[in-house]
C-alpha cells in the first residue's frame, strides 16, 4: 500500500511516494519540483510507475517515471486546452489512464483532451461538456482504461469511450 502526496517542506516542495503497509509510513521515493508554488495538480497510474503534473499557471504537463525519478515528458496544452486570454490553469483537471500510457485533461471551456503521455501529442478531443471541471477528481478511467468519466460544473456527468471519442 502506498501514499503519493506533495510534500510541501521548507525546501522546494516535492512529491513523495510513502510505503505505508506496515502502519509506519516510509518514503521510499522523492521527485524534486522545480518551483516554490504550492499550486500543483498531479496524478499517478495505478502501479505507481509514472506521474503526471502541471504546475499553477503554466500550460505544460511534466511526466515523471516514478522508480527513477526522471522525467519521461514535457509538453504544452496552451494552444488546445486554454481559451484565448485565458492565463491561469486552476481549473485544468488531469488524469491519468491506469497503464500511465495516456491523460486526459478537462480544460476552461468543457473539453476533455486525451494525450499520448510518451509523444505529448493529443488523440482524442471529447466535446460535450459547456463549463469547466468539479474541483476534486472530475476525470477517472475505468480500470481498462477503455473508458473515461467527466463531470463538470454545468451538471453533467458524461462517460467517453477513449478509442472512438463517442459520448457513451
Amino acid at each position: 500500500h502506498f501514499l503519493v502526496i506533495l510534500y510541501l517542506g521548507s525546501n522546494l516542495p516535492e512529491i513523495q511516494v510513502l510505503d505505508i503497509a506496515s502502519g509506519k509510513p516510509e518514503v521510499v521515493n522523492k521527485i524534486k519540483l522545480h518551483t516554490d508554488h504550492p499550486g500543483i495538480n498531479f496524478d499517478v497510474d495505478r502501479d505507481l510507475t509514472r506521474l503526471a503534473m502541471i504546475y499553477a499557471n503554466e500550460f505544460i504537463i511534466h511526466a515523471w517515471d516514478i522508480s527513477t525519478g526522471l522525467e519521461i515528458s514535457s509538453f504544452s496544452i496552451e494552444k488546445t486546452a486554454a481559451q484565448p486570454g485565458y492565463t491561469s490553469n486552476e481549473f485544468i483537471a488531469i488524469k491519468l489512464s491506469p497503464d500511465g500510457k495516456r491523460l486526459a485533461t478537462g480544460g476552461p471551456d468543457g473539453r476533455v483532451i486525451i494525450w499520448d503521455v510518451g509523444t505529448g501529442r493529443p488523440l482524442q478531443v471529447l466535446d460535450g461538456h459547456t463549463d469547466n471541471f468539479m474541483s476534486l477528481d472530475p476525470l477517472e478511467f475505468s480500470p481498462d482504461g477503455s473508458l473515461l468519466a467527466s463531470a463538470s460544473y454545468d451538471g453533467s456527468v458524461r462517460v467517453w469511450d477513449i478509442e472512438s471519442g463517442q459520448q457513451l
